[in-house]
């Protein structure tokens, strides 16, 4: 049984986000930018994004404040967020495929090496590494979704920059762009559905009923 729970940490790594490295404090200009103080609480919204092979994936959020959030991608993986009474939250993982679900807790990530970021998980933009520039493009764009405006987003790192159409109103972009190798902008996430919801008995519930569970808890794997 100890043999088992010792590689557990390795399959909960195949499924969350890189490590990033040590980033430098985010100015008030960012804050400023991709503000989320007038979001409404409770939202969901379904998005068409491509990996890094360009393949098109289809991931639904529910974000109940910053108490819950579920990310359901295609109809392959789950990922739920409940905090805790001390602050903390705690990850579950259900793998529909491998019929598993993976337990563990922000500080047990932490010190795997995962720095989990609730704003990253919740409201999509990535925190910038190190230095970065923000630089308007234009007005405001309307659509079905709402309105938001468009932002150049420019790292320190090797990263392509990203074009941002960041809506005030729902607290996430609407669209990213990215800039391909031969200079055009290429749409890889866009909100294709987004709206408020009340939070039904079972919204943030895994439907994990037969699977696997898997403590990946780093103490139980090293012990």
């Amino acid at each position: 049984m100890r043999k088992f729970l010792s590689v557990t940490p390795l399959i909960l790594l195949a499924y969350l986000p890189a490590p990033l490295s040590q980033a430098e404090e985010l100015t008030l200009k960012w804050d400023k930018v991709f503000a989320t103080g007038s979001a409404p609480e409770n939202v969901y919204f379904r998005a068409r994004y491509l990996d890094k092979a360009g393949k098109s994936h289809e991931l639904q959020v529910w974000r109940q404040a910053d108490l819950h959030l579920r990310r359901k991608t295609d109809d392959s993986l789950d990922l739920y967020l409940d905090k805790d009474a001390s602050g903390n939250y705690n990850y579950r993982l259900v793998d529909y495929s491998r019929k598993l679900v993976i337990n563990t807790d922000s500080t047990n990530l932490i010190r795997m090496g995962i720095l989990t970021d609730w704003f990253r998980l919740a409201h999509v933009l990535n925190s910038p590494r190190g230095n970065y520039t923000i630089t308007p493009r234009q007005n405001t764009q309307d659509g079905p979704n709402g309105s938001c405006a468009w932002y150049q987003l420019e790292m320190a790192s090797p990263d392509s920059p990203s074009r941002i159409c960041w809506s005030d109103q729902w607290g996430l972009p609407l669209a990213i762009q990215a800039r391909t190798d031969d200079g055009e902008w290429k749409t890889k996430f866009t909100i294709e559905e987004i709206r408020t919801f009340q939070p039904a008995p079972g919204t943030f519930d895994v439907s994990g009923n037969g699977f696997v569970q898997i403590d990946a808890k780093l103490d139980e794997a090293i012990d």
